[in-house]
């Protein structure tokens, strides 16, 4: 029983490599801007090598991050080239699919079944056995103020409730489903009676009533034609669920489309419905001509962990034949084999899915965190801040800006003296490591406030820069109120930090979150509301705080 202790007790604490073809060469477990899946999620990934002189078919293969199942995610029949890469995003989306081609089934400008509801409607409405013989019939788009629509609506519109049948030859021969929408404001939509896709409206699962109005303004994309933002019409589907809704013979999708008020200038609803086809067949229509599902990727069916795992590569003979150990990693980082293939593993900056880890700059570990002498918080008069680095040979570089400090941000070279209210930020690098996380400190210097306060710190420019600034009218603004075509228009959003201190200035937790400007017709004026919103591209996929009755009572007041 001992010796097998200590066999599991190497494997879980040490890279394993037993010269294996097939390496995990590369794991990026914060992926913030680095690359984009299918649907434009910017998920975990796992980069796989093949160091030998033959194509490796990975079929029977398998990856998991837990021991006691080493075969949690199957690899299909997909092969690696000699001394080539192949990544999969570590995403919980479980895609292994194969596909010869993509057709489509539903287009927008089909003639549907429509209805511009005064009441609520039968609730049978979404379900293929309902009778919508009595509804209007107009070729979508459907509705009015973009000059996308083939069927015009008259506003006052609160929303469009639209029905469109189909027919499916052979279900099995699906395999990835595709849904496109574009929208103004809000949507959701169904198969088969089965929600498949909603946006900026109410909660999954419950349908929204049809006066309900959409969270805030959204745009829609086509007409603009720009390919940035038609990706965003991309609603890709989890097959194993819609293939267990659709059925050979007829179905039906309904979608129900929602303005932000019935005073909004414009509404549209342009559905498309594709498939990704497994052999030759054709069966449907073309793609529409912006339509790019982009590649077929690999999604394994579990997620990692950004504080650090193990990950197992298991061979078709169920051999464990590598294993990689990671620990915590920042944001945009990632760790690997360096070089490519072998035993020893470093820290990347720039990360390289898809390609060599031989050129890039390695480093076994992070520079330490500054240690700040004071804590943030409230203070009656002036103080002297000390910044201290563990690490030998580092400095610390900082600002009072809000800005994120980089290697040419001011040298810390003595106290700095926080006479005011004041925020620092600081970071500390060195030759022979990647730098530390940025560690960001608010003090309040004779504040005599009692409220609860959030703390926002974030580049100057990200706010107030002419062109790109989110709180300015910038070059395209016209010259009305609201200033429409304004940059505090456009759905831009930017990375800040946040901290929120209690009544007592004490701070309670912090954490990277991304700030929008948020509303409507009230962008215009010069006091705006804004939203924070918690995303894994800046750290956490969630404000994890929880108050207790005194801070929910701060907060209510």
């Amino acid at each position: 029983m001992k010796k097998i202790t200590i066999i599991l007790s190497l494997l879980i604490t040490t890279s394993y490599c037993s010269y294996s073809q097939v390496t995990i060469n590369e794991v990026c477990s914060r992926n913030g801007r680095i690359i984009s899946d299918e649907d434009g999620d910017f998920s975990d990934w796992i980069e796989l090598y093949n160091s030998s002189l033959s194509t490796v078919n990975l079929s029977g293969y398998s990856i998991s991050d837990d021991f006691s199942n080493l075969t949690k995610w199957i690899f299909p029949n997909v092969s690696i080239e000699p001394q080539s890469f192949i990544t999969l995003f570590s995403s919980g989306k479980d895609r292994r699919s194969t596909i010869d081609h993509w057709e489509t089934a539903v287009y927008a400008n089909d003639q549907w079944r429509y209805i511009v509801p005064v009441s609520e409607p039968d609730t049978l409405w979404r379900e293929l056995s309902f009778n919508d013989g009595v509804w209007a019939l107009g070729n979508g788009g459907i509705g009015y103020g973009d000059g996308d629509d083939n069927t015009l609506l008259t506003p006052p519109v609160y929303s469009v409730y639209m029905r469109r049948t189909f027919t499916i030859v052979d279900t099995s021969l699906i395999s990835e489903v595709t849904f496109n929408m574009d929208w103004d404001d809000a949507f959701v939509a169904y198969l088969n009676g089965v929600e498949i896709a909603r946006a900026n409206i109410g909660i999954t699962g419950t349908p929204p009533l049809f006066n309900e109005p959409a969270y805030e303004e959204h745009e829609a994309v086509l007409y603009q034609n720009d390919p940035k933002l038609i990706q965003g019409t991309f609603f890709k589907l989890n097959k194993s669920f819609v293939k267990g809704i659709l059925v050979n013979g007829t179905n039906v999708l309904a979608v129900q489309v929602h303005n932000v008020s019935t005073f909004s200038s414009d509404l549209t609803a342009l559905p498309y419905l594709s498939f990704g086809i497994a052999d030759i067949s054709t069966n449907y229509g073309p793609t529409p001509p912006w339509f790019d599902a982009g590649k077929s990727l690999l999604h394994t069916n579990f997620q990692l962990s950004g504080n650090g795992e193990t990950l197992y590569l298991v061979d078709a003979s169920s051999t464990l034949s590598d294993s990689v150990q990671f620990s915590y990693l920042q944001v945009d980082n990632s760790y690997g084999r360096f070089p490519d293939g072998s035993s020893n593993l470093r820290f990347f900056g720039i990360p390289t899915p898809d390609s060599s880890n031989n050129g890039s700059a390695a480093y076994s570990q992070y520079t330490l965190d500054p240690v700040f002498s004071i804590p943030s918080g409230s203070y009656l008069s002036s103080q002297q801040l000390a910044l201290v680095s563990s690490t030998p040979f580092s400095t610390i570089r900082y600002t009072t800006d809000g800005s994120i400090p980089t290697d040419l941000s001011p040298l810390y070279i003595g106290l700095i003296s926080i006479d005011s209210t004041m925020v620092v930020r600081a970071r500390a690098f060195a030759s022979s490591a990647l730098p530390s996380e940025i560690i960001t400190n608010t003090y309040f210097i004779d504040d005599i406030s009692t409220l609860p306060v959030i703390s926002i710190s974030t580049d100057p420019n990200n706010l107030w820069d002419w062109n790109f600034g989110i709180y300015v009218l910038g070059p395209d603004a016209e010259t009305n109120v609201p200033y429409f075509g304004a940059n505090f228009w456009q759905d831009w959003e930017i990375e800040t930090h946040l901290e929120y201190f209690d009544k007592n200035k004490t701070k309670q937790f912090e954490q990277n979150v991304g700030f929008k400007i948020f509303g409507n017709w009230s962008r215009s004026n010069p006091q705006k509301s804004f939203k924070l919103i918690a995303r894994g591209k800046y750290g956490n996929k969630m404000i994890d705080y929880r108050r207790s009755e005194e801070h929910t009572s701060e907060l209510q007041s």
